[in-house]
């Protein structure tokens, strides 16, 4: 705190009218008073786009992850005949940015579909063993989509 305290004095006494920010830091640095750099967690939608193909067209899904401090950009692509439009590639992929945005503060914010919903119970907490897995498969497709899925 002294350190902070001595910097801004010395900022005070340089004269606050012609100081740059890069003079800031280096005051601050020669204390031993420089900050970390403060960021932000980010939502991110990912970057979908129309990608021409020999046979049609192909959807491109673009987004990172972060990993050790590290950021990775990751490419998903779908088929652009069982996905006719960005909107239905954007439910689609729906599911997978609740995933991506977990940690953010923004996750809860979002209203969640019923479908979204299912699709992650299916991929991560549906029980192994197979009968019990094949019957709770067969309730929601027979029960639970056609009555709920858009909702």
């Amino acid at each position: 705190m002294l350190q902070i305290f001595n910097s801004l004095q010395e900022i005070r006494n340089f004269g606050s009218a012609s100081i740059t920010p890069q003079e800031i830091y280096k005051i601050f640095e020669r204390r031993g008073a420089v900050a970390t750099k403060i960021t932000r967690e980010r939502y991110q939608h990912g970057s979908i786009r129309r990608v021409k193909r020999a046979s049609g067209f192909a959807w491109e899904f673009r987004y990172y992850v972060v990993e050790d401090d590290k950021r990775t950009d990751k490419t998903q692509t779908l088929d652009g005949a069982t996905y006719k439009t960005e909107k239905a590639v954007r439910r689609k992929i729906e599911g997978q940015l609740l995933k991506l945005n977990e940690g953010t503060e923004y996750a809860h914010r979002n209203d969640v579909t019923f479908k979204t919903l299912l699709e992650r119970y299916i991929e991560e907490e549906i029980p192994e063993r197979h009968t019990t897995k094949s019957g709770y498969t067969s309730i929601i497709n027979m029960y639970l989509r056609p009555r709920w899925e858009d909702k």
